[in-house]
């Protein structure tokens, strides 16, 4: 074979599994407990912290609230009525994010006759309190000095200043609206959300569902006293757009109304 057929054949070869990687990719038989590390040393499928609570005493006798993993997508909320029974009176729902179910009230022994049960349960861990990693999200993003100093937009003398941040969302829980108030965000500097009939209307929506005031402290947070857990652009402006409503639900009609305000 000659040498330009050799590179061709090569190159043949290196597009063929270029081209065949997102299938194996979707083939994969890999999931989330294949591919993330686990704090489950003993292989029990229940979390260490939790291995330790059920070793106390004292620890063992106090109810406490968890996650239970399935290693499939299945939501079974059939299975609702089963975890009640070893609960202690709080209600388990069901996740419709992730393949879950959490469980809350039930003593950490009974945690075992939930592996033993059910053989899809891929593991459990404690209903463990969220933290702020804002700060972390934002030095890693190189918005905020800090990880990678001298080099980020803070350090270049950049924050969002002069700029606005259009947040077409669920709404936004600023200072300026009637609801909930969130003081680590700027007054929005104009706002829009629709009525029953998706019409148009001038004013400060305030955030139905929360998702929406995540979304613009993220983007551009002003922090606490401090100055932690601050936005990514926290000079930035704030128009809010109130594109997703529960009377509308996810409509296409308010979101493109949006944009073209925008």
């Amino acid at each position: 074979m000659g040498f330009g057929k050799q590179v061709r054949f090569i190159w043949v070869l290196l597009l063929t599994a270029t081209l065949a990687l997102p299938a194996l990719a979707i083939d994969s038989p890999l999931e989330w407990y294949d591919s993330t590390k686990l704090d489950d040393e003993d292989g029990n499928k229940v979390e260490d912290l939790l291995d330790r609570i059920a070793a106390n005493p004292v620890q063992a006798l106090v109810p406490i609230d968890v996650f239970v993993c399935f290693v499939d997508d299945c939501r079974p909320a059939s299975r609702l009525a089963e975890l009640n029974l070893l609960s202690q009176g709080g209600l388990g729902y069901a996740s419709t994010v992730v393949a879950s179910i959490v469980v809350k009230g039930i003593f950490v022994d009974d945690l075992i006759d939930i592996v033993a049960t059910w053989p899809q349960v891929g593991y459990i861990h404690l209903d463990h309190e969220c933290e702020h990693f804002m700060s972390t999200a934002g030095e890693a993003l190189k918005a905020h000095a800090g990880l990678y100093s001298p080099d980020t937009a803070e350090d270049l003398g950049y924050d969002g200043t002069g700029i606005t941040i259009a947040i077409l969302d669920t709404g936004v829980d600023d200072p300026g609206g009637s609801g909930t108030v969130h003081s680590h965000l700027p007054t929005a500097v104009g706002g829009l959300f629709f009525d029953n009939d998706a019409n148009m209307v001038m004013g400060n929506p305030d955030d139905e569902f929360y998702h929406g005031t995540s979304v613009a402290g993220c983007a551009l947070g002003r922090g606490d006293s401090n100055g932690a857990n601050r936005g990514v652009a926290p000079g930035a402006s704030l128009l809010i757009s109130h594109a997703f409503t529960q009377a509308l639900g996810r409509t296409s009609r308010p979101l493109s109304t949006g944009l073209r305000w925008v």
